[in-house]
């Protein structure tokens, strides 16, 4: 993935991608780093970033879909403790940890840093 953007720009080219058929790139983030979102919502969310990956006209657009991607998914596992893909989380520890850095201070990177912890059996110490 091609280096993360602010949390600004982040959420203008997702509201760009979402349009007016869907909730606001601040609101899917919102949600997102919301520790009480039900699983079944951060499940929704990972889909609607498939479905915004696809439609992404531009790489930009298709890098913050798949960064909405993968904050769906770690913050699936950092607040349930449920991996939502196929694939391990620990695949994705690199990446989650590149991210909690690039979002330092931000909720954001708080839930990319609580999923890496969790995965290495933290998440009840912390």
């Amino acid at each position: 993935m091609a280096k993360a953007p602010s949390l600004d720009e982040l959420c203008r080219l997702l509201s760009e991608l979402c349009g007016e058929t869907r909730d606001s790139g601040e609101l899917l983030l919102a949600t997102i780093c919301d520790e009480q979102t039900p699983v079944e919502a951060l499940r929704s969310i990972k889909d609607i970033a498939k479905e915004l990956r696809i439609k992404a006209r531009s790489e930009t657009h298709r890098n913050a879909a798949t960064l909405l991607y993968h904050a769906a998914i770690a913050a699936a596992y950092a607040w349930h403790g449920v991996n939502l893909s196929s694939r391990l989380i620990e695949v994705r520890c690199d990446l989650y940890e590149d991210l909690g850095v690039a979002f330092t201070g931000d909720p954001l990177g708080e839930l990319f840093r609580r999923a890496i912890d969790r995965s290495m059996g933290w998440g009840e110490i912390l």
